[in-house]
């Protein structure tokens, strides 16, 4: 767009200082009754002389300015163009900024050292317009009115200035050929710094990744038929007060949610690697919640065969419950016919004797008990301990050849 506009205006300029020249030309106006020792011929031809050395001061003039605002342009072209490949780049913000401040500051530099290079050019170039111009002035305008009423030299000039007029046409079509060519060159430069520009882009958002610890993953299979299924452990959890039962209508408008924003997102035309990594991740859901429904199915299956065997348990337990309390009532009338505080029951651990005490007594914890087998056979002492309502006893002292035995009878000692 910039080249474009450039052509433009350098055309422009062109047909602005021809016409011009023409309508300059056709003002002037010769007196030949006061030329006195100067022939028509050489008044005009000192005119057009003058002319078309106005002409090309000012044609020198504007190309040094063109050429000065073609390199100042080209110079900002490049710096913009090197802004946004670091753009493109992705730098964190301190370090964008500190790095656009520097092309920015070498951009004023350039153009400070342009405008340093070509002033006194400029200079020159002006005062040289500014001479032509004197020239050209210099004539008196009633010797150019008198020229002019001479049909024959009017005539004759025309066809001097129309040849000059082509000259300075192929002139200046040679001057629109250069820049032309100068301007496609720029062009071509353009084209090829945006579509490094684009390409840069298109990394950015479509990456490559090639990384040993992704490249694996990307490169591994994937299974479409891979996918969740709520409704067989919806089917499975039936009937069961399971706390997963009030997450399953959730979770499968999860699934559904889920497999509707990938399907939006495939329909994208990304590159490189960003299919694949898509693809992968769908894949890679799929598995996971696949994987947790089966163990979710198989943890349901353990939960119901769980509840076979605490219904089985609570059956033995009853049962053995039963025992324990036809066992206590036998003891019970074991001992209030002996008419003991109690007996031994289990004395293979030392630390933890299992102890039967008559229900018409009590023990606290660090009372002593003496242990008899007959009544005059004294066997040992034992500690009693109380925790949450069970009575056991730790062996103390034991008599020499004796051992604590089931049935042997205690007699509690209070502290």
């Amino acid at each position: 767009m910039l080249v474009l506009g450039f052509i433009v205006v350098a055309v422009g300029v062109t047909v602005f200082l021809t016409l011009n020249i023409q309508n300059q030309n056709r003002r002037i106006r010769v007196a030949i009754t006061d030329f006195e020792d100067v022939t028509l011929r050489d008044l005009l031809s000192s005119a057009r002389k003058n002319g078309e050395a106005l002409a090309s001061a000012k044609t020198g003039l504007d190309a040094l300015r063109q050429e000065l605002a073609q390199k100042r342009q080209a110079l900002r072209d490049d710096t913009e163009g090197k802004i946004a490949i670091l753009d493109a780049r992705g730098l964190a913000a301190n370090e964008h900024v500190s790095a656009v401040r520097d092309l920015r500051q070498q951009e004023e530099t350039g153009l400070a050292a342009l405008a340093a290079q070509y002033s006194s050019r400029l200079r020159a170039r002006q005062a040289e317009v500014d001479a032509a111009q004197k020239q050209v002035d210099a004539y008196d305008s009633r010797q150019l009115e008198a020229a002019k009423k001479q049909a024959e030299v009017l005539n004759n000039q025309q066809r001097l200035h129309d040849l000059e007029m082509e000259q300075m046409t192929n002139q200046y079509e040679k001057k629109l050929k250069a820049l032309a060519n100068e301007s496609e060159m720029k062009l071509t430069a353009l084209k090829l710094n945006h579509e490094q520009v684009i390409n840069a882009l298109i990394l950015k958002y479509n990456p490559v990744f090639d990384t040993p610890d992704v490249v694996p993953i990307l490169s591994a299979p994937v299974d479409d038929s891979v996918g969740p299924t709520v409704p067989l452990l919806q089917a499975q959890m039936a009937g069961r007060r399971y706390v997963a039962d009030s997450l399953l209508p959730s979770l499968s408008q999860s699934v559904t949610q889920r497999a509707l924003l990938y399907a939006r997102l495939s329909r994208i035309p990304y590159q490189n690697s960003v299919p694949s990594v898509l693809q992968h991740l769908d894949f890679l859901d799929r598995f996971a919640m696949r994987s947790y429904e089966d163990i979710a199915l198989r943890l349901t299956q353990i939960a119901k065969d769980n509840e076979e065997t605490i219904k089985t348990q609570k059956a033995q337990i009853a049962e053995q419950a039963q025992v324990i309390q036809q066992v206590r009532a036998a003891f019970g009338f074991y001992a209030r016919m002996i008419a003991e505080n109690g007996f031994i029951v289990d004395a293979r651990n030392k630390e933890k004797i299992a102890v039967f005490l008559n229900p018409s007594y009590t023990v606290a914890n660090g009372d002593l008990g003496l242990v008899f087998r007959q009544d005059d056979e004294f066997i040992g002492t034992i500690r009693f301990a109380v925790a949450t309502g069970v009575v056991s006893a730790q062996q103390i002292e034991i008599s020499a050849n004796k051992t604590i035995q089931p049935f042997d009878k205690f007699l509690i000692k209070r502290k």
